[in-house]
């Protein structure tokens, strides 16, 4: 094996390192070309600004994927990768940035990502030599040997990029009083980032795919959004649950609409809700007022739920 064609991987692989947009494409290539999904809606790889980020509440929750340029340090409070977080979930381009809690944030670690670069680098190096097979005038012992460098170097990109990418980072609020918090946690293992962050965020019930709908009262209605009035229509709840960091985060508008319709199937109404398909003011009644019924909801202004003493009186004045 001529020692040219280790300089020549050399001196190419520090080509790429003074080029390094080109390693940095090739890492954000990567990062799109991943096929799983997890439990998200959608996933934002390496945009260039908060308004290639919609502020769509009915796309559900959502990962954004940095550019391994943004990079997060426990050590740093206001990482490059924290400051460009904190634009993102105030603002979609010179906008307001409206539906906060249906985004979560993967980020770099800052200490890992120069032996990524210094790797992806090799591999470019590696790539750019058997294209250039003919050009070196290779033989077939060398060409075997630079394939099989290049296939090394493809295994140890994809375990240092996984790895590199291990910050999971969300907004939290306790409570409204509280400002909003930028709480970033560390991902364990090293296979897809995108995986780890949607297994975590189940586990620890921060991305909820099933929700009970004594929850939904306990934890969203009770507590916040009809203490002062009667019912709330589910377009403005959902848009709510979308919208508040401090409420929980359902992964899309389905887990709301099978949560409502878990509920009016529920014997003990007390601890559910009633359901309407519109209010008449004139008449200060509830249009097709149902308790204890099978239906198919739909996320709509229209469709209403209704406290169950609310809907109660008016059943049995009503029947009377």
């Amino acid at each position: 094996f001529p020692v040219t064609i280790p300089s020549t991987a050399q001196d190419r692989t520090n080509q790429f390192l003074e080029e390094l947009y080109k390693v940095t494409e090739e890492i954000i290539r990567r990062l799109k070309s991943e096929k799983e999904r997890g439990e998200f809606g959608a996933i934002h790889v390496a945009p260039d600004s908060s308004s290639d980020i919609p502020d769509d509440p009915n796309l559900g929750v959502r990962v954004v994927v940095l550019s391994p340029e943004l990079q997060h340090n426990k050590a740093k409070k206001d990482s490059s990768a924290i400051k460009w977080i904190n634009d993102v979930l105030n603002h979609r381009g010179t906008s307001p940035r409206y539906y906060k809690n249906t985004l979560v944030f993967i980020a770099a670690e800052e200490d890992n990502i120069e032996n990524l670069n210094k790797n992806v680098a090799q591999y470019l190096a590696w790539s750019s030599i058997l294209d250039d097979k003919d050009i070196l005038n290779l033989n077939a012992s060398q060409t075997k040997q630079a394939t099989t460098q290049k296939e090394q170097s493809e295994k140890y990109v994809k375990t240092i990029l996984n790895q590199t990418y291990q910050w999971l980072i969300l907004p939290e609020q306790p409570n409204p009083q509280e400002v909003i918090k930028i709480n970033c946690e560390r991902m364990l293992g090293d296979n897809s980032p995108i995986l780890r962050a949607s297994r975590q965020l189940v586990n620890d019930g921060q991305l909820i795919r099933e929700y009970d709908s004594s929850n939904l009262r306990m934890e969203a209605l009770d507590k916040y959004l009809w203490r002062d009035t009667n019912h709330i229509d589910l377009k403005q709840l959902w848009e709510y649950l979308a919208q508040y960091v401090y409420l929980p985060r359902l992964r899309n508008p389905e887990v709301l609409l099978e949560a409502v319709k878990n509920g009016l199937q529920k014997i003990d109404i007390q601890n559910h809700f009633g359901y309407a398909e519109g209010w008449e003011e004139s008449k200060q009644k509830y249009i097709n007022l149902v308790v204890f019924r099978n239906i198919t909801p739909s996320i709509s202004s229209e469709n209403l739920i209704v406290k169950p003493e609310i809907a109660i009186k008016q059943l049995e004045e009503e029947d009377a």
